[in-house]
């Protein structure tokens, strides 16, 4: 037996289901640029460390 009844979509729904998703695509963007900076912070102080040890 088929079920006849229409699928109404919930228009408010998918509304808050794609903003929820663009803040989390722009959060992500935002971790990405930090940890960036951070790896970067890192590797020079490395850099500096070795260059140091050298002298």
């Amino acid at each position: 037996m088929t079920n006849l009844a229409a699928v109404i979509p919930d228009v408010d729904a998918d509304v808050r289901w794609h903003d929820w998703q663009a803040r989390g695509a722009a959060s992500d963007v935002k971790s990405a640029a930090r940890m960036r900076n951070l790896v970067l912070v890192i590797f020079a102080a490395l850099i500096a460390m070795f260059v140091v040890q050298l002298n």
